[in-house]
């Protein structure tokens, strides 16, 4: 409805646009017509026929009012130069532009009635070609403005439609004739120069309007998304919270449970959790993409061997389905972030498992214009044009209409898509139904390092945590009292604190092997915060982990200290001990 009552408004304004166009048009063409009509011309046919012609007064005083008509229009011009900056309006313009045209038009009315003569044919004829010479150019300035064009040589054709035939029948005739000729043929072109000119500036303007609203509405889409996300990022901290502390409550449950009905039930309890685990995590990648808080890490690695791992990981998957998992690999060094690509690999593949019933997967690596192509084959269903356009959106899944929660959530290609954008890959599909999908991405290819640095896997964790002094500092109560039991569990000696000045106190009687701490804490107090009191506090870089589920922008400088262990809530008791022995092994 507001947008239906702001029409109105909205053609008065590209009205009033056009008629400053006009007139801008009208001050660019019309000033050489100005000075050629009035201060050059009058003077060559005053000469002419001041020589020619018998009455020397009625040249010379046609003439003088010439000039002096050229000069007041020439003001008058310069005046309308700056019609922006002055305070009248658009009819006022085009009412003193009539009267200058009017006058003229007489003027040149009365070369007509002064010097056309059967007894001069000569002059006649020059005085006639130079009337409608004039009034000829006069139709490209002035064509957007018929009240004005039709000032000018409305006085001029009332002159040749009303010359009476006498003696010199034929001669007066032939003017009739020719006057009226070039009035029609002036009318058409004046009239269709002129509607196509206003035609084209409406639609300027009109495309001028439509292009602002677009732009407006894609910041006000942007700025939407944006919000979205940050408050995806807000919400998912919050809503980690219970579900961190009931995460460990549960894995410390599961030792004091003996009965096998007992035990079933906690397991489904554990699956549901997962699942539940398993959407936050895909929510909380997606809103880190959106909110620009991941900076790629790029190295040269091997990625024949990050190939061959992550076949090795999904062998079982692939078997599970009677499935066929192959690889074409080769010795093959690239330039990006090898975690980043990992991630997006890993999606591909579960993938192609997830959607294929019968035959198999490549994993295939080829060369390519200085880059290695690496391309995910699978014989699935395939998927349609339709389709593919939506392949890519959030929550989006083909042949699960009924959103069957043991197929995933719809949201790894989105994940595929944002991570291959950040890292500037080009993410393509080919794929046709009933035969089976490709998806591929091109690496920049490097030459081998001639001491190529490899990460070290960390040998499984069987490091005994037995006597480990532990501080844990979160704001919630729950977190803290699920903490505190699964680390007692795992031998750990434990002490907690929900504020800065509670850590304070606890140092005073508690030297910690180890910090474990939230990042968002209350009082605008932080993680980082607590990391440098406690170092500073004992004067030794304490081992520290960081348990966060927010994602915005503030966590970036964390992400950066390579000594500190970074995991997302909601954490489980095998992620948080192997986090601890890294950090205690550093």
């Amino acid at each position: 409805m507001d947008r239906e009552a702001d029409m109105p408004d909205l053609f008065e304004q590209i009205e009033d646009l056009v008629g400053q166009s006009k007139l801008e048009l009208l001050v660019k063409q019309n000033l050489p017509n100005l000075v050629i009509s009035n201060l050059i011309s009058p003077p060559l046919i005053g000469l002419i026929t001041g020589y020619k012609h018998d009455d020397f007064y009625h040249s010379l005083a046609w003439t003088v009012f010439g000039l002096i008509l050229g000069c007041a229009r020439l003001l008058h011009h310069q005046e309308l130069s700056r019609f922006q900056n002055l305070d009248k309006t658009t009819r006022q313009w085009e009412f003193e532009l009539i009267i200058f045209s009017l006058l003229n038009g007489f003027f040149w009315a009365a070369a007509c009635i002064l010097f056309i003569s059967p007894e001069t044919p000569g002059i006649s004829i020059v005085i006639v070609a130079t009337v409608f010479a004039h009034i000829s150019a006069s139709v490209s300035g002035l064509s957007t403005h018929p009240l004005i064009l039709n000032s000018l040589w409305v006085p001029t054709s009332i002159y040749f439609i009303s010359l009476h035939p006498g003696e010199h029948q034929w001669f007066y005739f032939q003017m009739t004739l020719l006057g009226v000729f070039f009035i029609v043929v002036n009318t058409i072109y004046a009239v269709n120069q002129g509607r196509a000119v206003i035609n084209s500036l409406r639609l300027r303007y009109e495309n001028q309007h439509l292009l602002r609203e677009l732009r407006q509405q894609k910041i006000i889409a942007e700025n939407a998304d944006l919000a979205k996300s940050r408050f995806l990022a807000a919400a998912s901290h919050d809503l980690r919270q219970p579900l961190h502390a009931m995460s460990l409550f549960t894995d410390s449950l599961s030792q004091r449970i003996t009965t096998k009905e007992s035990r079933d039930i906690l397991d489904k309890l554990r699956t549901s959790m997962n699942s539940l685990k398993g959407l936050f995590n895909s929510l909380l990648d997606i809103s880190r993409l959106d909110a620009e808080v991941i900076t790629p890490e790029y190295s040269t690695f091997h990625l024949g061997r990050l190939i061959d791992q992550l076949i090795n990981e999904y062998q079982e998957q692939a078997a599970n389905k009677h499935l066929e998992i192959r690889k074409r690999t080769g010795d093959y060094w690239v330039f990006s972030d090898p975690v980043l690509v990992e991630q997006i690999l890993r999606n591909l593949i579960w993938n192609a498992i997830k959607y294929t019933e019968n035959g198999g997967i490549l994993v295939a690596l080829r060369r390519h214009r200085g880059r290695i192509s690496v391309e995910i084959w699978d014989t699935g269903l395939g998927i349609n044009e339709v389709e593919q356009l939506k392949i890519f959106d959030e929550f989006h899944q083909i042949n699960n209409p009924g959103r069957d929660r043991s197929q995933g959530m719809g949201l790894g290609l989105s994940i595929v898509q944002r991570t291959a954008r950040l890292l500037g890959l080009e993410l393509r599909l080919c794929s046709r139904p009933g035969t089976g999908s490709r998806f591929s991405i091109d690496i920049r290819r490097m030459p081998e390092p001639i001491t190529p640095l490899e990460h070290k896997k960390t040998s499984p964790m069987d490091l005994d945590l037995s006597g480990v002094s532990a501080l844990i500092v979160d704001d919630s109560e729950d977190i803290r009292a699920s903490l505190s039991l699964r680390l007692r569990d795992l031998g750990c000696q434990v002490e907690t604190a929900d504020t800065i000045e509670n850590v304070s106190r606890v140092l005073d009687f508690f030297s910690p092997d180890i910090l474990i701490t939230d990042f968002q804490l209350r009082y605008a107090e932080s993680g980082g915060m607590v990391i440098k009191l406690v170092r500073e506090s004992l004067g030794v870089e304490v081992p520290c982990i960081i348990i966060t589920g927010t994602t915005m922008a503030e966590t970036s400088d964390v992400y950066h200290l390579q000594d500190i262990e970074i995991l997302y809530k909601p954490v489980q008791s095998d992620e948080l001990r192997e986090a601890m022995i890294r950090a205690l092994n550093r």
